[in-house]
């Protein structure tokens, strides 16, 4: 009886690992279907909205309840995080008298960080390795390395080196070692 409780619990986490799996395929399938350019090594968690088809999302990306505007052109590189942010791809002129909308596209290149409710407005571009502090609102180009903070953003430091050892997946719970880990458990 003893050795039958460690076997139930490792096969509930393999159960809820391999579910986890699951849905984020399905999540693929219905993106791909959209139009929406996704790398399978890409996570979706939580409640994501994509307005748009001009969604590009590089791999062992992890987006996080967050807004995806990809009418104007959305780039987003490779391990890059996004947790509750909000991309803007749109807005209206406001010299026009019809307030005719206006496009630019967004690119966030690899490495790159925005943290709770940070938002990019149209025509950015968030460089490699930079981190958006929570609440920013990014209204103009980040260098490569800059931490910006604010409304609106502005440099507040530079990060001395970037996140290539994390492991995204792991990060997400998803990580490839941890399925590998639970399944001999279970069968031994």
């Amino acid at each position: 009886m003893l050795k039958l409780v460690p076997m139930l619990s490792n096969s509930y986490k393999l159960v809820s690992l391999m579910m986890r799996y699951l849905k984020q395929a399905l999540i693929h399938t219905r993106l791909r279907q959209t139009g929406i350019q996704l790398s399978s090594s890409s996570m979706i968690l939580g409640k994501c909205r994509f307005l748009g088809k001009q969604i590009e999302i590089g791999k062992d990306t992890l987006i996080r309840d967050s807004s995806l505007d990809g009418r104007g052109g959305l780039q987003i590189g490779n391990e890059v995080c996004l947790v509750q942010t909000t991309i803007i791809t749109s807005q209206h002129d406001l010299n026009s008298p019809v307030f005719e909308t206006v496009f630019g596209s967004v690119i966030i290149e690899d490495y790159a960080v925005l943290f709770t409710d940070s938002m990019v407005l149209p025509g950015i571009r968030i460089s490699r390795g930079a981190i958006v502090a929570a609440r920013a609102v990014v209204t103009h180009d980040v260098p490569s390395m800059a931490i910006v903070a604010g409304n609106p953003a502005k440099i507040i430091g530079y990060r001395s080196c970037i996140h290539t050892d994390l492991d995204m997946r792991r990060l997400g719970g998803f990580a490839p070692s941890r399925l590998t880990t639970l399944i001999r458990k279970w069968w031994l």
